[in-house]
């Protein structure tokens, strides 16, 4: 139980005459007011927080992106040092990784296959035209991590299955970082 002052806890503590949400009128405990009010849903209240943690995973990815870009060697006699390397996907292969983000415009797929999909993250390498990576956050609410995570790799299979089929290499990587800001096991 959380001591947070939503209307269930203040009608308990006998501040409120009822424990019903503002927005909506339904029972107003911290799940229902952080993940489940539909109002708040339509207001956009919930694409603000998602969005402010997409933001920050855009930041780390975007440093990486170009730190894979800056060690990449200058030519085919050129070595790489090994503290020079950069872990993970992005760095077993080119050097031309693009980074798309569904932040402050609509995000486009890159043209692969035709998809009306808009995962939050794209990191794609044209030049090789061989690597995509899908990133798609959810914040639910802690407990429900796991669900959300079955969810958002389900949504995207049949399009990394049509990119397959053109030759590039997929990854899905759904994404959870709970409502209350403790990151998914997976993440």
């Amino acid at each position: 139980m959380y001591n947070v002052p939503t209307p269930a806890n203040c009608h308990r503590w006998d501040l409120v005459e009822t424990p019903d949400c503002p927005l909506c009128g339904q029972r107003g405990t911290l799940q229902h007011i952080l993940t489940s009010c539909h109002v708040a849903l339509s207001q956009g209240r919930y694409t603000w927080r998602h969005n402010q943690v997409l933001r920050e995973l855009t930041g780390v990815l975007e440093k990486e992106r170009k730190s894979v870009r800056s060690c990449q060697p200058r030519s085919k006699h050129t070595q790489t040092s090994r503290s020079e390397k950069s872990t993970g996907i992005i760095s077993q292969t080119a050097g031309d990784w693009r980074l798309e983000v569904d932040l402050n415009q609509r995000l486009t797929f890159p043209d692969i296959v035709p998809t009306n999909l808009r995962p939050d993250m794209v990191l794609w390498s044209p030049g090789t035209k061989k690597d995509i990576i899908i990133i798609e956050l959810t914040v639910p609410w802690e407990e429900r991590c796991s669900e959300a995570h079955e969810r958002k790799r389900a949504k995207y299979e049949a399009l990394l299955t049509e990119c397959r089929e053109q030759g590039w290499h997929t990854w899905n990587y759904p994404v959870e970082v709970g409502c209350r800001g403790f990151p998914g096991g997976r993440l």
